[in-house]
């Protein structure tokens, strides 16, 4: 008996030890040397759906490899912990700071449960933003709202509940989403009958700046984080004029335009003239749809030669329903079979392939962005072709072959506009691409994404693009770096574009105008490789043309082209912020100071200055010992008593 004490007291012993032992194992826990927190206060809903606050502490430490911690007491959603991530990156790029330098803490606690969500993204966002430049946040200032990747604020519920709770606080200005100032909130209307009472839930709609006016707080609609820091800080992120690391084209040549139109115009035509063997009924369903392919060619047609960018890249978007009802044209008409498509397919991936092949390895930043959209089509166009070659289906098949041959051709066309622009494929430059990064961050985005839409009942389908890009990492199809790069641009280029899509549909112009603000204000807008121009002239001239669908695609492409950039490239753009410096652990700026909203006061909207933990030579540690030195007691006075139980039951 007396030795199974023995063993359970140095079993206690050793697990004491333990957190010594990892202590040299676990470097990246105790070598942090600049530790810096800040509270903040979200408005919330309430599981009883009155309006709260909570509390969220905010910590960045150095050195870090970009990893997110979340902790929540109660517990709370997944696309909080989404939000939380995306708000950490976001943060850093706006910042121009590799996310990889730090590590990021979140802390979630409120007094009661909360209704989950993505609602405290916007906030944490300016909090990181706020560390990670050193700035101060203003008293009295809170807001609500989503972060989506492309660091524009979502729309979110509960606003009226959020704006009580906040004014009950103390606070003063109250941010919220764009275009959400008039809004509909749920009344409960009873109605007293003899037999009992009947509830109902009717909606009312308010206007938030007014009602924010009687209530005594300054309720402000904001586009993105930029807005918002502004209202937090005081201060402007801008850029630094600097010169452009790398020549771009202005414009698309007229030459490519024509080729493009000139191929569609051929497919529309061959179409039309294969329906003359087609029998009636379904000579009418083809002629239907085609109608509306040749109607969107003819709009461009007369706007080639004022909006060049816009006509091109809208003529790609073209070719999946062109090369559809073309091949199912030549499929009614007995001219082609399912297999002679699949061989045309077949043959097609050959030549593009062979083509990508002779690139070999593509090093300069520039062309490496080009490249990466030209491989992610080709990739892409492969996994359809796989998917037809599986599918039983006869109609499935064709949709897959069609879609399949219209990614090739798309990627035919960019490679010989690369070419034909004199840009071509530079190997003189170098540019560094962690392949951990572009897999973690494809994760976080689509992720998040996903849930948020999923949870609001959104339509999931406008995610299919993501998902594609999505699974191809995921299938590690390939382990080329620069198609790699091109699945995660279009993993978030196609997240946004869907999360904007199923909340924002009536409020495109605003959105596009708030991407547009984040698109200048971002480090990379000093890289601008030829595809980035390209989008970018577009997405301005489909503004003037009052289309925003299309100026939101181009617009959430380039965003996703720059914030993968920090993983390429480190950019030549620094901030300059009028009341800041850039947070850079390497070189300190003098022990810093930082105004927080804290718990400690009266209101949360009271804020008082406090120091920031910046510890050097790796303060953590002591947290360690003092653990060490707690296990230990604890295990000891817990081995006394076993060994005490243990005399007592040999005398029994």
């Amino acid at each position: 008996m007396r030795g199974s004490h023995l063993i359970t007291i140095l079993t206690l012993i050793l697990l004491a030890l333990t957190p010594l032992a990892s202590a040299d194992t676990s470097s990246w826990l105790l070598n942090y040397s600049y530790v810096k927190s800040i509270d903040i206060y979200a408005p919330a809903v309430s599981g009883s759906g009155g309006g709260v606050l909570t509390r969220i502490t905010l910590t960045i430490a150095y050195p870090g490899e970009g990893r997110v911690f979340f902790s929540a007491l109660p517990y709370t959603e997944l696309d909080t912990q989404g939000a939380a991530r995306v708000a950490a990156y976001v943060a850093s790029v706006l910042a121009n700071i590799s996310f990889e330098r730090y590590d990021y803490y979140v802390v979630v606690e409120s007094s009661v449960p909360v209704i989950g969500g993505p609602s405290a993204g916007a906030l944490m966002t300016v909090g990181f933003l706020s560390l990670l430049t050193n700035t101060s946040l203003t008293p009295g200032v809170t807001m609500t709202g989503m972060i989506n990747p492309d660091a524009t604020v979502g729309p979110v519920g509960g606003l009226k509940e959020k704006l009580d709770a906040a004014a009950s606080a103390g606070f003063k200005v109250f941010l919220i989403p764009l275009g959400q100032r008039y809004y509909q909130y749920p009344v409960v209307q009873e109605e007293k009958y003899p037999w009992g009472i009947v509830r109902r839930i009717a909606y009312e709609r308010v206007d938030l700046v007014e009602y924010g006016r009687e209530i005594n707080v300054t309720v402000v609609e904001v586009g993105s984080i930029l807005d918002a820091y502004t209202y937090f800080t005081g201060s402007n992120i801008t850029l630094k004029p600097a010169t452009p690391a790398y020549s771009a084209a202005s414009s698309i040549e007229a030459a490519s335009i024509s080729r493009v139109l000139g191929d569609l115009e051929g497919l529309v035509n061959e179409t039309y003239s294969m329906t003359r063997s087609i029998d009636p009924y379904r000579r009418a369903l083809l002629l239907g749809g085609l109608e509306s392919v040749g109607n969107t060619l003819v709009k461009l047609e007369s706007l080639r030669n004022s909006s060049p960018a816009y006509v091109f890249t809208s003529a790609l978007e073209m070719y999946p329903s062109a090369v559809y009802y073309n091949l199912l044209s030549k499929l009614l008409a007995g001219s082609l079979s399912i297999g002679d498509v699949a061989g045309i397919v077949n043959t097609s991936l050959a030549s593009i392939g062979g083509r990508l092949e002779s690139l070999g390895s593509i090093v300069d930043p520039s062309s490496l962005v080009t490249a990466s959209y030209v491989k992610a089509l080709y990739y892409r166009a492969g996994y359809y072709y796989a998917n037809a070659l599986s599918s039983s289906d006869e109609s499935s098949k064709l949709e897959y072959l069609a879609y399949a041959l219209s990614f090739l051709k798309q990627a035919e066309i960019m490679l010989n506009t690369t070419s034909s622009t004199g840009s071509g494929f530079n190997t003189g430059l170098k540019a560094t691409v962690s392949v951990v990064g572009l897999q973690a961050l494809s994760s976080t985005v689509y992720s998040y994404i996903n849930a948020i839409i999923s949870e609001a009942g959104g339509d999931t389908s406008t995610l299919s693009e993501a998902a594609d890009y999505y699974n191809l990492l995921n299938m590690q199809v390939t382990n080329d770096t620069a198609a790699l790069l091109g699945f995660t641009i279009n993993v978030i280029a196609g997240s946004v574009i869907a999360v904007h899509k199923v909340f924002d549909q009536g409020n495109l112009k605003s959105v596009v105008s708030s991407q547009a603000e984040v698109i200048n204000a971002l480090p990379g807008r000093a890289f601008k490789p030829p595809l980035v121009e390209l989008l970018l002239e577009s997405s301005i001239e489909a503004v003037n043309l009052g289309d925003y669908s299309s100026a939101l695609n181009t617009y959430s492409k380039v965003a996703s082209i720059y914030l993968t950039a920090t993983l390429v490239l480190n950019t030549s753009c620094t901030y300059i912020s009028q009341q800041s410096e850039v947070a850079t652990p390497g070189s300190p700026v003098s022990t810093p100071t930082q105004q927080v909203q804290t718990g400690s006061s009266s209101s949360p909207a009271t804020s008082t200055e406090g120091e920031s933990t910046w510890r050097p030579g790796g303060g953590v540690k002591l947290y360690v010992i003092l653990a060490f030195i707690a296990v230990t007691v604890i295990s000891a006075i817990i081995a006394l008593r076993l060994a005490r139980a243990g005399r007592t039951t040999s005398k029994g």
